[in-house]
């Protein structure tokens, strides 16, 4: 079976310069380790973007901090709340 996934780039809230990243299958998909990287090389990007060095900001080193963070162990509600974030509803985490 043909799986077809959709990444499509969306204008963000946050600043001018945020963007969203939206996936869409037709069904199921396995994200790979390649997916995850190429999901990571967007956010990091879209940080640097949003919170750029140049102004003062620490950009793609606060996401980089949370995700070694829960490589760690640290439960994700934890360093959400760390970093302000609110956990979502009814996203891909709940089904991890």
């Amino acid at each position: 079976m043909l799986v077809v996934v959709r990444w499509r780039y969306v204008k963000g809230k946050k600043h001018e310069r945020d963007w969203i990243l939206l996936l869409e299958t037709d069904g199921e998909e396995v994200f790979t380790v390649e997916d995850v990287l190429r999901l990571l090389q967007f956010m990091f990007e879209n940080e640097d973007r949003i919170y750029p060095k140049s102004e003062g900001f620490r950009g793609r080193e606060m996401l980089l901090e949370a995700i070694n963070r829960v490589a760690k162990g640290e439960p994700i509600p934890k360093v959400l709340a760390n970093y302000k974030l609110q956990a979502k509803n009814a996203y891909l985490h709940e089904f991890m």
